[in-house]
């Protein structure tokens, strides 16, 4: 049985373009995009519910594999640590299907521009958060392992 899942190109939709889910039929209008890494590419988007992050990817196991971490996070003593998971779904595309996850947009400013833009004062305070969701993860039994500038965003309170 043929895989319809594209493994070897990426989906790169253009801002403006609009796109529907195969199974829940949910549009969603790309707005721009937010960033790519080795999974995929995570895009702002409009939705029927306000501004959301779609993450496209190219390969359904490793989707699915975020899609259960992301669905464990919301189940952490009670407590935030990541957007909340909006809808899982496929999209087909010129003859290719890429699997897809919608998320909560959280508004932030990446690590290194908040402290570029706040100063070094800031750094005790973030990291003493950051060390606080990051035990929160391990009593649950998981490990942040791709942590580095890049992937730490910083939300103000209104956000979340």
């Amino acid at each position: 049985m043929k895989n319809s899942y594209s493994k070897s190109q990426e989906c790169k939709l253009e801002s403006g373009s609009k796109i529907v889910g195969k199974w829940h039929s949910h549009p969603y209008k790309i707005v721009r995009t937010l960033g790519a890494g080795a999974t995929g590419t995570v895009y702002l988007a409009e939705s029927a519910h306000g501004l959301v992050a779609v993450k496209v990817g190219t390969d359904s196991m490793s989707i699915t594999s975020e899609v259960n971490v992301l669905k464990h996070f919301s189940k952490v003593q009670g407590q935030v640590l990541g957007p909340s998971l909006l809808d899982v779904d496929d999209l087909v595309t010129q003859g290719d299907t890429y699997p897809f996850y919608v998320m909560e947009y959280l508004k932030g400013e990446p690590f290194i521009f908040y402290m570029q833009n706040r100063g070094r004062e800031w750094l005790g305070i973030l990291m003493i958060q950051l060390l606080g969701d990051l035990q929160r993860l391990h009593t649950a039994g998981w490990v942040f392992g791709d942590l580095k500038p890049d992937n730490v965003l910083v939300t103000g309170p209104q956000q979340k």
